[in-house]
């Protein structure tokens, strides 16, 4: 049978356990991100260009080939790296290659990035090369933001919709 003070001692025990997890689940306060600014994240999944195009095979090439391989075109699974520029008030944020995965480097690649900038207006470019057949940017954007602290600006991408896509 429980008498009182083992009810009592029950509580403080509880109470001496408990207390201290209340009080560092809020002590000390953590701050994300600084009073004055705010976060890009570039988030998204692209497959690149082909690095070669098809060609057609001639009838010498396809005589060499096994009955079950002679396909008339051949074509290379190998993808295109993704460039991605971000500038910020002409300043460059970031300047990075990624490289498509897979033994073949035929996957898609997956994009991600964040970075933390100065809260207020400004303007942003985006550059996206993802096609080494030729030289030069392929999607771009040019977009003033206005960011407020602690904002996260997220950075997509979306064929269907016209390239980047700002949320």
């Amino acid at each position: 049978m429980r008498t009182v003070t083992s009810w009592l001692w029950q509580a403080v025990a509880y109470g001496a356990f408990c207390l201290p997890i209340w009080f560092l689940s809020d002590q000390p306060p953590y701050r994300y991100l600084q009073p004055n600014e705010s976060e890009i994240k570039l988030a998204f999944k692209h497959a690149g260009a082909p690095v070669e195009e098809c060609h057609k095979r001639t009838p010498e090439e396809l005589q060499k080939l096994p009955p079950n391989m002679r396909a008339a075109l051949s074509c290379s699974r190998e993808r295109s790296p993704i460039t991605i520029d971000i500038l910020m008030d002409d300043q460059v944020i970031t300047s990075h290659t990624f490289r498509p995965p897979g033994i073949h480097k035929d996957g898609s690649t997956f994009v991600y990035g964040k970075f933390s900038v100065p809260s207020g207006l400004h303007r942003m470019k985006l550059k996206m090369e993802d096609n080494v057949r030729h030289a030069g940017v392929d999607h771009t954007l040019e977009k003033q933001v206005q960011l407020i602290p602690n904002q996260i600006l997220l950075i997509g991408f979306n064929r269907e919709e016209g390239g980047f896509v700002v949320h």
